[in-house]
């Protein structure tokens, strides 16, 4: 391993950070992204959440019009719920692809490039004709808006202190969650002319998008005196001064990152025993309600992004930032105060899955089942923000590559989900179906939340490292 490609040897953890971190301090260089004045700072936080929305909202805007799809393609309701999930497939893998370019041609260029991909996809889709060719210009929309995740997250930690981190990466996974929930709600009302309307709403989005990322969005690469990259307005070139990684250090430093316990253990833990139960709902919405019109389908999301939207306000980043720092000691900060918020969340959670099924299997009125399902927002939006700030916390140098191994779980858990729902509400129903859901959620968090408390208090530094010369 050669020395000069090694940088990210030796990670720091946050809990040897100082509350009063140089990197926070005038030691910064003048020109460094974290002394931008908050317009510019807007300037990229607003395209970095809003593709971050889409990176999930172009997945459920087609879920009001399954049926019509069901009826275009000749497919059964089974076969449409995949379209969810092929996106969601693409969501997991792409960041691999992408998050090396950007330590190379800079972060500016790819997020650019993505949106492009995604807006000629979306396109795509709408004139597909065969379900073949729908399924594969889906995958290529996923595909695209890959950056969103990865590269979006580390403009947002090139950019914001540690003492303000927690509540921008609030609002960046309250956009990934609401992008889930506003796409069938407004898919149901754009679907009114025609089904495939919600098609090109989504494109108009990525359009208008792409343009804004053209003419306004900063460059955040940073050489390593800590001055901001100057380069070209398209660039296309290796910027130099960059420690440029190898195109498949991303996909390697994911394996890697399993002997990381305080990135793996929180990761799977949330995204496979907790996120995924989301898109069951999500997606069988249509199923529990048929006789319900698209745009009707569409209003029951209200619920979720209530719930979303309080979590987001009132807890989540905010009050997590507020933990880390009312009960740091000595003047250190540590990122573990944060976990004190799975358990609220958690709770949510259970109550909102199991509320959803009874209410749909026993026909109680559908306030109920929107009241079930803002609970089981709320609960969600808590654990996907304490879940991104944690890890980022311990590891900020290692922000890509820990970004990239929970886009990967997570997309993939999504990508799981709507093949199991079908056949087990089928088999078991409604209630028991969901009702189990909220039993795994309880037992994971018993067993593991403790665990990873006592786990990170005790623990020191992780003796393994990553480097980009893999």
């Amino acid at each position: 391993m050669s020395e000069k490609n090694t940088t990210l040897d030796k990670p720091r953890s946050q809990e040897e950070r100082p509350s009063h971190s140089p990197e926070d301090s005038a030691g910064v260089h003048p020109t460094s992204p974290s002394n931008w004045s908050s317009v510019t700072k807007l300037r990229l936080l607003i395209p970095v959440c809003c593709f971050y929305f889409l990176y999930t909202f172009l997945t459920t805007v087609t879920v009001p019009t399954f049926s019509a799809l069901q009826d275009r393609y000749n497919a059964s309701y089974a076969e449409i719920n995949y379209t969810v999930a092929i996106p969601a497939l693409a969501l997991a893998v792409s960041p691999l692809f992408w998050t090396p370019f950007a330590g190379i041609f800079g972060r500016r260029i790819v997020l650019i490039t993505g949106c492009a991909l995604a807006f000629a996809a979306t396109l795509g889709s709408g004139a597909a004709t065969t379900y073949g060719g729908y399924m594969a210009t889906r995958f290529l929309q996923g595909w695209g808006v890959g950056p969103a995740s990865t590269v979006g997250l580390q403009m947002l930690q090139d950019v914001y202190s540690e003492f303000e981190r927690g509540e921008k990466v609030g609002y960046w996974t309250a956009a990934i969650d609401l992008g889930l929930l506003f796409g069938p709600l407004l898919g149901g009302f754009a679907a009114i002319p025609s089904f495939l309307w919600p098609v090109w709403l989504t494109a108009i989005l990525f359009g208008t998008l792409l343009l804004v990322m053209i003419l306004s969005l900063p460059e955040t690469a940073c050489l390593p005196n800590g001055s901001v990259i100057k380069s070209s307005f398209l660039n296309y070139k290796p910027i130099p001064g960059l420690p440029h990684p190898k195109l498949w250090s991303t996909a390697v430093n994911c394996i890697r990152l399993f002997t990381y316990p305080k990135v793996c253990i929180p990761i799977v833990f949330y995204c496979w025993t907790w996120y995924w139960f989301i898109m069951c709902p999500i997606t069988m919405i249509p199923a529990a309600f048929p006789d319900y019109s698209p745009q009707s389908q569409g209003l029951l999301f209200l619920g979720l992004i209530i719930g979303t939207i309080i979590a987001e306000v009132f807890c989540s980043g905010r009050l997590s930032d507020f933990l880390v720092t009312k009960l740091s000691k000595s003047g250190h900060r540590s990122p573990e105060h944060r976990l004190w918020l799975y358990w609220p969340a958690s709770l949510a959670t259970v109550i909102g899955l199991a509320l959803f099924g009874s209410s749909v299997q026993y026909q109680w009125h559908w306030i109920v089942c929107e009241v079930s399902l803002a609970i089981l927002g709320f609960g969600v939006q808590i654990g996907n923000t304490i879940t991104v700030s944690y890890c980022v916390d311990c590891y900020p140098d290692l922000a890509m590559d820990v970004t990239a191994f929970y886009s990967l779980h997570l997309n993939l858990s999504a990508f799981a989900s709507p093949f199991f729902i079908v056949p087990w509400v089928e088999t078991n129903g409604w209630a028991l179906s969901f009702g189990l859901q909220s039993v795994i959620v309880a037992a994971s968090t018993l067993i593991i939340v403790p665990f990873l408390q006592i786990y990170a208090r005790r623990s020191g530094i992780p003796k393994t490292s990553l480097s980009n010369d893999s």
